[in-house]
């Protein structure tokens, strides 16, 4: 008797795939990109404070500040940072359009995505400081 007395062994197993594996999940549209921003204590601290007075959370205080500062016209013409060696970050999420004009910044001012970032991050914030202090 080859045969299993128990009908479950006897059936054969047919492998099912998932649409994750198949590749046919679709991108949302209105997905943000994610990029680590390097600051140093003092500015992450700043951050911190002005973002709990504003918004729920210092990414999108962050976010916003990157984002008006791509509005602006005058944003090709800000000045040259340091760029900190502490290991904090912050992170600003992005929507297409303005990641891409990051993109274009980025490579007319030759140098990393993340530290364009910073660039307009940080020229905000001073400008932020001066306005209210």
């Amino acid at each position: 008797m080859s045969k299993n007395l128990n009908p479950m062994f006897s059936k054969p197993v047919i492998k099912r795939t998932s649409s994750y594996e198949k590749g046919s999940r679709k991108k949302r549209n209105d997905s943000k990109r994610d990029i680590k921003v390097r600051v140093s204590s003092i500015e992450k601290s700043e951050l911190k404070i002005r973002a709990l007075s504003i918004s729920p959370s210092i990414t999108s205080y962050t976010s916003t500040l990157v984002e008006k500062g791509l509005s602006r016209g005058y944003i090709n013409f800000l000045p040259e940072l340091d760029y900190p060696n502490e290991r904090l970050y912050v992170h600003v999420k992005l929507s297409k359009e303005h990641y891409d004009k990051l993109v274009v910044l980025a490579a007319e001012w030759d140098c990393s995505i993340r530290r364009a970032a910073h660039r307009i991050l940080i020229s905000l914030l001073t400008e932020k400081r001066g306005s209210v202090a």
